[in-house]
């Protein structure tokens, strides 16, 4: 349950943006405005849910993982999430038997490693997420084979990157 300071901060966002649209999470079903982003590539109206800070791209994959995993014996599989987004965490320790975490640099996960030379046997895994992760690591062909030889026969690795272009071909 949401502390009183979050609910109290959620309804003053709702009260300051009476006039813009009201949107509903996936993720945290929060319904109200949403607040804009303001990253390098540009200003995106409407993009962070001020209750989880879920973006764009989160909701999408949410959207897009529920109904991939919803075909999935996921009570028996073994995932690991790299550079996890804490929105997600519960949603997949909820989803998966086996439920990892792995991170360069963030604190707090099961396994500080570099994607480029994964410590794990071959065939650990049975699903593997990283997203936005990719185009941080300069070897990134490297970090790939490594995800692909951690991943079981017949494993799924999602791995979304971004893509900021003045257009697509």
């Amino acid at each position: 349950m949401p502390s009183l300071t979050k609910k109290l901060k959620l309804e003053w966002i709702k009260l300051t943006n009476l006039k813009e649209p009201h949107f509903e999470c996936p993720i945290c079903h929060y319904t109200g405005p949403f607040q804009s982003a303001n990253p390098p590539s540009g200003l995106r109206k409407y993009a962070r849910c001020p209750s989880c800070h879920a973006l764009e791209r989160h909701r999408l994959q949410y959207l897009a993982l529920e109904s991939l995993l919803k075909d999935l014996p996921c009570a028996s599989m073994k995932m690991l999430h790299v550079a996890p987004e804490p929105f997600f965490t519960d949603y997949f320790r909820q989803q998966f038997e086996g439920y990892e975490t792995a991170d360069l640099y963030m604190e707090g996960v099961d396994h500080p490693v570099n994607l480029t030379a994964l410590p794990f046997s071959a065939g650990s895994y049975d699903f593997v997420f990283a997203s936005h992760v990719l185009e941080h690591i300069q070897d990134d062909d490297k970090a790939l084979i490594e995800i692909h030889r951690i991943l079981k026969p017949g494993g799924i690795a999602i791995l979304p990157v971004p893509l900021v272009a003045q257009k697509t071909v």
